[in-house]
């Protein structure tokens, strides 16, 4: 996950309140902690390249790929999308998070090892004051729901079920102990 900080903000020396400056998930990201240069990866801002380009992103949301598991995992990494959605989930994220807004993504363009998802813009997670709805949003680029999505396939159903496990129970990172 990008790293950020809160900090006071002020604009000729007017007071803009407290901000949360945090890196942005583009290429240079990617490759300051990855490795490489940044032309070795696409970076999406929902479904817009802020680097590189979106061929791959579309090809995952073809429908003969989205149905073939083994594919999906070459343009898609499979543990970090469980865990992204895991958290949407959770956090009721229903409001100003869907198909094509308020998602970050990236992935190497030199090997399969797929995108992966950024909490992005999620400034409304947890805050819900109604039924939330986020199993029916889709989520970026409609993957969870697209022909099938990506609940079609009991591989990863089962992921989802392992990483849920590991997140919500015995000491994980969303039991009330951490």
């Amino acid at each position: 996950a990008p790293h950020g900080r809160y900090v006071q903000v002020y604009i000729n020396g007017k007071y803009e309140g407290i901000h949360h400056l945090m890196e942005r998930p583009d290429a240079a990201f990617m490759a300051s902690y990855l490795g490489g240069e940044p032309e070795d990866y696409d970076a999406l801002n929902a479904v817009t390249a802020i680097d590189g380009d979106t061929d791959a992103w579309r090809m995952l949301q073809r429908n003969e790929v989205i149905d073939d598991y083994q594919e999906v995992q070459k343009l898609l990494n499979v543990e970090n999308y469980a865990n992204y959605m895991l958290l949407q989930f959770y956090g009721g994220n229903d409001w100003d998070w869907n198909t094509s807004q308020n998602w970050a993504a990236a992935r190497p363009r030199l090997d399969d090892s797929g995108f992966i998802f950024f909490h992005w813009d999620s400034d409304l997670l947890l805050r819900t004051t109604r039924t939330a709805n986020v199993i029916t949003r889709g989520g970026p680029g409609n993957l969870w729901n697209a022909n099938g999505g990506m609940r079609q396939h009991p591989e990863f159903l089962m992921l989802m079920a392992d990483r849920a496990h590991a997140l919500f129970y015995n000491d994980g990172m969303l039991t009330n102990d951490r």
